[in-house]
């Protein structure tokens, strides 16, 4: 065992000082308390090992006695440590009954849950490991030899180490390279190009027309507060036309599988139309306090030119009409109706900027024409009534609504539909991505319950003595989405986060029935799904299963992450039985899965880094759909591997 260095020993104490308190030793509930470990059976066993003394308190020499075993100790002393805490009778040995004791301990501690079957296997497997003499009881020598067998075992004790007392150990610098530097730039100025270009032309298109109105008033003699109050109308006159273009849907979602996806910045259309609505409720504000200080400069009475003049009235309604959309944006997640609602209000601003300024026809006449075909597009064919097919509780709160396809709805796999079930609100529509693959004869949408109206969809899926089939839904939709562009991409790692999983279920739905061409390009996926509950994964455990056994290793790599799963000392004999459970039957205990399920957060420089050494930087694309803090991450790792990156959004 070495010796802790300076910085181990001082974090030591800092650690003991802080559970201690002034009396310098730990009780057992202090100990337990820290240790995190809600089972006495575990944080009991750990703290008579540690209480060397059996006094019932640890004080300061046996706690570092502790944290020189943990951090400096080899991996046979912390094993044999390991099998003390296990070891219940404290003979030296345990037998099946202290294996399944402790097992089933293990499992409760770290809330998961097996049938009874699967727990006895995972017993006998861990004994047959184990007990290479077949007498059926297990010494500490077979215990630490099967531990290090198992690399995972190392690592969660180094994890258990990290958490108990702190990391002292640096990631060596450039032990994870990522893309060389021009890599990296070429990556994000590609991603990025047509974005940057549209923005460019954005800003050169509005300082040209506020360089030209301030010229031409400032020609014609008008003070400095009218020439900058007629440079935002001028802007006003180019965003109010543009901010309808975004809302296209159709047209986008026809254009992103075209070469003219490239050449525009489809996947932010919702974040353009927000940007230019601030920019019109900005330039509004500057072209109303200009037009004011030029009233209050020409002595004129400002209530008169406000609220008596027909200009003034108008620029009152429109600023009104501003500020209600703007509330209701601000309120959307608490009141979804009121977001409906003002938004309507966008049509009693342009009615009021007619009469406010009626040359302004001119600008918005093309994007307005564009706009309402769009509009008459989406309600002839996008919008139907449909039947509720199914309507089923799932774990975790989550919501399954299968409705029936009408013959002629053709969408790709990860479009979204918004949806509508007029027994829950007539006014309030929720976008949700399409679960279920295009070539089936449903639609399928899972909703999880985090709102009011996603929570009285779930209630309703409860009820008794509700008839299926007897409800409807509208739906607006099909529209591409994102991850709808899947299937150009050679290399792909697609990252769920819980519910997040529903747009990829469809394309690996699609991909099993899908038929293959022969021509076609041969697509490897990488999918790594993130959940908190051992329960989520039976929403598609059977799709994932098939596409296992269908597609194989070479073009579908499937990690399961259960990030609920805790590091420390009560889990280490779970994971070895699961481990001898995935040895001899083939699969994971937990999801009856191929795929290994980890514990913990992924290291995303670590995944990212195996997959550019296997397929190299270029074709690779990372497709992600979950939680915004894990996205971000996500994105930063992508962007070091020089990886494209892809991110589910809609509103």
């Amino acid at each position: 065992m070495r010796k802790l260095g300076f910085w181990e020993r001082r974090r030591a104490r800092k650690s003991f000082h802080a559970l201690a308190g002034r009396d310098r030793l730990i009780d057992y509930g202090e100990w337990k308390r820290a240790l995190g470990i809600q089972n006495d059976l575990f944080a009991r066993r750990l703290f008579e090992l540690v209480d060397a003394d059996g006094s019932g308190f640890v004080d300061g020499e046996e706690f570092l006695a502790f944290a020189r075993l943990v951090r400096g100790g080899s991996l046979e002393e912390r094993l044999s440590f390991v099998f003390d805490v296990y070891d219940l009778g404290a003979d030296g040995e345990f037998d099946r009954k202290e294996v399944r004791q402790v097992v089933e301990a293990s499992l409760a501690e770290q809330g998961l849950s097996l049938e009874e079957a699967v727990t006895g296997k995972l017993v006998d497997a861990f004994l047959r490991k184990a007990d290479g003499d077949k007498d059926r009881r297990i010494t500490k020598p077979a215990f630490v030899a099967m531990a290090k067998e198992y690399p995972r075992t190392a690592a969660q004790l180094d994890a258990f180490a990290a958490l108990w007392l702190g990391s002292t150990r640096r990631q060596r610098k450039g032990a994870l390279p990522g893309a060389p530097l021009m890599a990296r730039l070429r990556r994000a100025f590609a991603s990025r190009a047509a974005e940057y270009v549209w923005v460019g032309v954005y800003v050169a298109g509005n300082a040209a027309l506020a360089a030209e109105a301030v010229a031409r008033y400032a020609a014609a003699g008008a003070p400095l507060a009218v020439q900058i109050a007629r440079a935002a109308g001028a802007c006003l006159n180019l965003n109010v036309a543009l901010i309808l273009l975004p809302m296209c849907r159709c047209l986008w979602s026809w254009l992103r599988h075209t070469p003219a996806a490239r050449l525009v910045p489809i996947d932010g259309m919702t974040h353009v139309h927000r940007l230019v609505g601030y920019a019109i409720i900005a330039l509004s504000l500057v072209h109303t306090v200009a037009h004011i200080v030029n009233t209050w400069t020409m002595r004129q009475s400002l209530l008169e030119q406000m609220f008596v003049a027909p200009t003034g009235v108008t620029g009152m309604a429109m600023l009104l009409a501003l500020y209600l959309v703007l509330r209701g944006f601000h309120d959307k997640s608490a009141n979804r109706e009121f977001f409906s609602a003002s938004h309507l209000l966008y049509g009693a601003f342009l009615a009021a900027l007619l009469l406010h300024a009626p040359g302004v026809w001119m600008w918005i006449a093309a994007p307005l024409s564009l706009y309402a075909l769009d509009a008459l597009w989406r309600a002839l064919f996008r919008r139907r009534r449909l039947r509720i097919v199914s309507l089923a509780p799932l774990a975790d709160g989550v919501t399954s609504v299968v409705l029936e396809k009408p013959k002629r709805l053709r969408f790709f796999p990860g479009d979204y539909l918004r949806l509508q079930i007029p027994r829950l609100s007539r006014w309030q529509w929720h976008p949700f991505t399409i679960s279920a693959a295009p070539e089936t004869s449903r639609i399928a949408v899972h909703v999880r319950n985090n709102g009011d109206w996603s929570g009285a969809l779930h209630n309703l899926s409860r009820a008794k003595g509700r008839e299926e089939g007897s409800m409807t839904a509208r739906i607006d939709g099909p529209y591409g989405a994102p991850i709808s562009g899947v299937y150009r991409s050679p290399v792909a790692i697609l990252v769920a986060g819980g519910i997040g999983v529903t747009p990829f279920a469809s394309v690996l739905h699609s991909l099993l029935l899908r038929p293959k061409d022969d021509g076609e390009q041969e697509q490897t996926i990488h999918f790594h799904w993130l959940n908190r509950s051992q329960k989520s994964y039976e929403w598609f455990v059977d799709l994932l299963g098939r596409a296992e056994r269908q597609l194989g290793e070479s073009r579908f790599r499937l990690h399961i992450h259960l990030t609920s799963l805790s590091h420390n000392l009560s889990n280490i004999a779970m994971q070895m039985a699961v481990d001898a459970y995935r040895e001899r039957h083939g699969r994971d205990p937990l999801t009856q899965l191929q795929a290994v399920t980890s514990g913990g957060r992924p290291s995303w420089d670590r995944i990212l880094a195996d997959v550019a050494r296997e397929h190299g930087y270029a074709p690779v694309t990372v497709y992600f759909c979950g939680p915004p803090e894990l996205g971000r991450a996500l994105r930063r790792a992508a962007a070091k591997f020089a990886f494209g990156f892809r991110e589910e959004k809609f509103d």
